[in-house]
């Protein structure tokens, strides 16, 4: 079964979540930066 873009992008939303979560103890910006943003594009996906 394929999955939806939705779906691919929750997934991403995931993996950057737990990556950033792994990288509590030398944080990254940039990454939560990538969570954020990836957060935000979602909601605006599912809101339209």
């Amino acid at each position: 079964m394929e999955k939806t873009k939705l779906q691919q992008r929750l997934e991403e939303l995931v993996e950057a979540i737990t990556n950033l979560n792994s990288s509590r103890h030398n944080p990254s910006d940039e990454l939560e930066d990538y969570a954020r943003d990836l957060f935000d594009e979602i909601i605006d996906e599912i809101k339209n």
